[in-house]
């Protein structure tokens, strides 16, 4: 089997092997969401340039060739066809280990715990251009490791830990080159100023609500930075953005009222990021309960971003008629609305919005009546509504989208009923010859 795997893997063009190889950074049997494992190969510049294609839409390209070759396997698809996530099989990925080691030239190496300490030692860090490791975190960083050639540093592991204050700058101190950092499980109590130094830097994202430092006059920090989150309202400037052009996901979490009203940054600042595809806007006044937070109303859809793809938002606890400011937003496919985003008992659908929209995620809310046809989306492939407790029904007249593909109810129980009712019309229309496959799922299942 390994001669098999090395015969295909000599078959490969030089500029899918680094990409391959870089597989060998994720656990055994992981299931690897595309998003993130696309940005690490686009900061880690294993991604050529191409005129008129977007460095993502080429990452994917390679993908779907890796694929094709039998070498990474699907595990889920988007409603769109897109791969969600993958994996690779154990033998490919311990193929990947072996032929990245010392022979070529240390491109990534795993850190173990050992009797002595590592497995390789602490002093071989120098050498290694790439670490995962997904266990005792912690304890390796305790060793104050210097890595003046690692570009990633990753940890995949299921256990969350805290890092006391007196580590907080080792990372940044330890990997002064580094392109990726993914460490998840890593809860920083604070993020330090010396990891705003790591200028080659692409891809920063963090559970913590980031305050970035001011850019100065003549400096370049950002011009490449692609995915930023999530960051303060007060981080908003002008200045920031007109430095993140290239800025394709943001994440912003905070008193969104201060960013909104111009008090703290500035809504209008976000125009400057032409290329944005996705934005999260998550309200957080903490200490404060969530609901002083709420908002009064949506900037007018002109001052969102204009390639828009996907919106996320959350504890914003608008009211349901600032629904058509999102309507207007020109390329929306996905909004998610999380946990009381939006707040009121009746939500009545504006005509003429949400042309392109496929994806509607509708969270926690106390909305008991939803008033709608097919006309008011007419694109939509998928609707999740989870923990609506006092929804009646969900709109009959859905049912005759055309695309309509995935129903899913979590904790939804009023409007299991109409849900069936659909699902039924979808069967009648799938024996009338029209397309397929529609799926509903109802949790908990009734008896």
């Amino acid at each position: 089997m390994e001669n098999i795997i090395a015969l295909s893997y000599d078959k490969l063009p030089y500029h899918l092997r680094a990409c391959f190889l870089y597989l060998g950074m994720f656990p055994e049997d992981y299931e690897i969401p595309v998003w993130k494992l696309i940005r690490m190969w686009i900061a880690e510049g294993f991604i050529q340039e191409k005129s008129g294609i977007s460095l993502e839409e080429t990452a994917e390209n390679y993908l779907e060739d890796l694929i094709n070759r039998n070498l990474v396997r699907v595990d889920k698809r988007r409603p769109d066809g897109r791969v969600k996530t993958c994996r690779i099989h154990d033998m490919l990925r311990d193929f990947c280990r072996n032929e990245a080691g010392s022979g070529r030239e240390n491109f990534l190496q795993e850190m173990k715990r050992s009797s002595s300490g590592f497995e390789p030692s602490i002093n071989e860090v120098q050498k290694f251009r790439r670490l995962c490791i997904h266990s005792n975190i912690l304890y390796f960083i305790s060793w104050k490791p210097f890595g003046p050639r690692v570009r990633s540093f990753v940890c995949f592991s299921k256990e969350e830990v805290g890092l006391p204050s007196e580590h907080t700058s080792a990372i940044p101190a330890a990997f002064k080159l580094l392109r990726v950092l993914e460490v998840k499980p890593i809860k920083f109590t604070k993020i330090p100023s010396d990891m705003y130094q790591l200028i080659h830097l692409r891809h920063l994202k963090t559970n913590a609500c980031t305050t970035l430092p001011k850019p100065g006059k003549s400096s370049k920090e950002g011009e490449k930075l692609r995915t930023l989150g999530t960051i303060s309202p007060q981080s908003c400037t002008e200045e920031v953005f007109e430095r993140a052009r290239s800025l394709k996901k943001l994440g912003i979490r905070g008193r969104l009222a201060l960013l909104i009203d111009g008090k703290s940054g500035s809504f209008d600042s976000l125009g400057k990021v032409e290329n944005l595809e996705k934005l999260k806007l998550l309200n957080d006044v903490f200490p404060s309960p969530p609901s002083e937070g709420q908002l009064r109303g949506l900037p007018p859809p002109y001052k969102f971003p204009k390639k828009l793809k996907s919106l996320t938002l959350a504890d914003t606890f608008l009211d349901w008629s600032n629904m058509s400011i999102l309507g207007l937003l020109e390329n929306l496919e996905v909004l998610k609305l999380k946990d009381k985003s939006f707040m009121g008992k009746c939500w009545e659908a504006a005509d003429g919005g949400f042309r392109r929209l496929e994806v509607l995620h509708i969270g926690r809310t106390d909305l008991v009546f939803w008033i709608a046809s097919a006309h008011h989306f007419p694109r939509l492939r998928r609707l999740e509504l989870q923990n609506c407790e006092e929804l009646k029904e969900v709109p009959i007249g859905l049912a005759d989208i055309e695309n309509f593909q995935v129903l899913d109810l979590y904790r939804t129980k009023f409007a299991a009923a109409s849900a069936k009712k659909i699902g039924e019309a979808k069967k009648k229309q799938e024996q009338n010859g029209k397309a397929g496959g529609f799926k509903l799922s109802i949790f908990p299942i009734e008896e």
